[in-house]
């Protein structure tokens, strides 16, 4: 079952590439526009942890609706794949206050080396989890 099978001829493959650079692009702009919110968000309750609460919660819903979109009607799945999309997205740009918690529960000397830590956690995310997929 395609998700978009009305797409699939030659001549609307415009309107294919479209929708898909918009599927593509929802996820990193729900974690450009909320990164700042769920900063504020952090430092106004004082604490990152129920922004992270919050954002694992997003997360889950987000692929479980993403998960279950063949349940949808076909008019109503490529606006549905694009709230699943976006919501991952946000719960995404919990990245801006964790990182605060990080430079601001480390010391000086060592925030570089915590730093580099989490960035290389998240690239080895990126790299291992398309694999372990495969797998």
């Amino acid at each position: 079952m395609q998700l978009l099978p009305d797409l699939a001829a030659p001549e609307k493959e415009d309107e294919l590439l479209f929708k898909y650079g918009w599927v593509v692009s929802v996820n990193p702009l729900g974690q450009m526009l909320f990164g700042p919110v769920l900063g504020w968000a952090g430092n106004k309750l004082g604490s990152v942890r129920a922004v992270n609460l919050f954002c694992c919660a997003l997360y889950i819903c987000g692929n479980v609706l993403y998960s279950i979109l063949s349940v949808f009607l076909e008019d109503a799945r490529y606006p549905m794949l694009l709230v699943a999309r976006f919501m991952v997205g946000v719960s995404s740009a919990n990245i801006a206050p964790l990182r605060a918690y990080l430079a601001g529960a480390t010391y000086e000397s060592e925030r570089t080396f915590h730093m580099s830590i989490a960035a290389g956690a998240q690239s080895l995310g990126f790299v291992a989890g398309p694999i372990i997929q495969v797998i």
